[in-house]
Order: structure tokens, then sequence, then C-alpha cells
């Protein structure tokens, strides 16, 4: 399962094995309160850092408005030229 975070410098895609997993570090921040501990629930796929504030901004926005057709269009060229995303 891949896991989409957008924050402020921009979007994180984290693969997390087994939704149990991802459930269970939920319940308890104990289980991913070190990078070591995190990085046994979700590993780093992807990171698309905004070009700029104006961008950020733009995107924080369209989520807010639940506009998510530049998300699924930045997600479907990232997939197109990385292959690493082929396999999940």
């Amino acid at each position: 399962m891949l896991v989409l975070f957008e924050m402020s410098v921009g979007y994180v895609i984290f693969k997390v094995p087994s939704e149990k997993k991802l459930q269970e570090a939920d319940s308890s921040w104990r289980k991913i309160e070190t990078p070591e501990k995190a990085n046994k629930i979700a590993k780093l796929a992807h990171f698309e850092k905004f070009q700029a504030t104006a961008e950020a901004l733009a995107a924080l926005t369209a989520l807010m408005e639940d506009k998510t057709s530049a998300v699924s269009s930045w997600m479907g060229r990232t997939r197109r030229h990385r292959e690493t995303y082929e396999l999940f």
C-alpha cells in the first residue's frame, strides 16, 4: 500500500507493507518515535519537492477544496518516469 503525505515542502509517498502495521502504529506513537522504528513500518518511496511557495499554497488549497486532480496528475507523471512505482 502507498501512503501519500502532503507537507509544506512537498509530497511524500511511503510504501507500507501491510495496513495492519499502519493501524498498529496509529494506536501507539512509541512504535514510530524514532526513524529506525518508523522505517520498520513504512519505507520512503518518493519525495517531490515544491519548487516555490506558490506551488505549495496551490497544492494545499486544492486538497482543502477536495480538488485532487493535481495530485492525481503528479502521481501519474511520477509513475511513468519512475519504474520503481511500477513494482508497487
